[in-house]
Formats: structure tokens, C-alpha cells, sequence
């Protein structure tokens, strides 16, 4: 999923985070993809968004209850989980005018 491509967006940035130890903290730091995309025309974000949960619940993702909520920037967010052999992953997907650098946030996030 985190290589997710489709119609309406165009990839802007891409960031992966090790899994680690954070020398701040000591606390464990779980691995993380993160992609965002431009969408093409502004108006098309529900589209896009939708399509983007079909996408996600036809490669496992099990979404959380509920239609995407509002975030304090009024973008939409969703949340999905899916376990794994190794473990587990959360899934965000956020679109609207609260993302940065793309109106489009795709987040996996991996914990054991």
C-alpha cells in the first residue's frame, strides 16, 4: 500500500524511517513509510480519498468503524490495521487542505 499510485495524484515526496531506538528517549521507534501526493483537481479529494480505501481494503487493511473525521485542520482522516507473521501496521490516509507539502498523506506506520 505504500507504494500506492493512482489516478487524480502525482507522488510529491517520499519519506521511510528506520525501525530503531531513539537517542532522545530510549524508547523504541517504529519503522514508518510516509507518501504525499498532489491532487490533480482540489475538488476531486473525496474521490480520490475513497478510491484509496477500496484500494487499501482489497490488499487487507481492515478500516476503522465509522466514515473519515474531520481534523483540526479541516482535511479528512482515516485510520486502517492489518496484522502480519512479523507482527502488525497502522494505516493513515488524510487528504484535505491540513497536509503539507500535497494534498494527499498516505502514513504506514509498523509495530511489533
Amino acid at each position: 500500500m505504500a507504494s500506492y499510485q493512482a489516478e487524480g495524484i502525482s507522488l510529491v515526496r517520499s519519506d521511510n524511517q528506520a525501525r530503531g531506538t531513539s537517542l532522545v528517549t530510549g524508547k523504541p521507534v517504529y519503522a514508518k513509510v510516509v507518501r504525499r501526493y498532489e491532487l490533480e483537481d482540489e475538488d476531486e479529494g473525496e474521490e480520490v480519498l475513497g478510491r484509496a480505501i477500496v484500494a487499501a481494503e482489497a490488499a487487507g487493511w481492515v478500516f476503522d468503524d465509522g466514515p473519515p473525521r474531520e481534523s483540526v485542520f479541516d482535511a479528512r482522516v482515516t485510520g486502517a490495521s492489518k496484522s502480519f507473521d512479523w507482527g502488525s501496521a497502522r494505516l493513515i490516509l488524510t487528504v484535505g487542505p491540513g497536509t503539507t507539502e500535497g494534498d494527499i498523506l498516505l502514513s504506514v506506520t509498523l509495530s511489533e
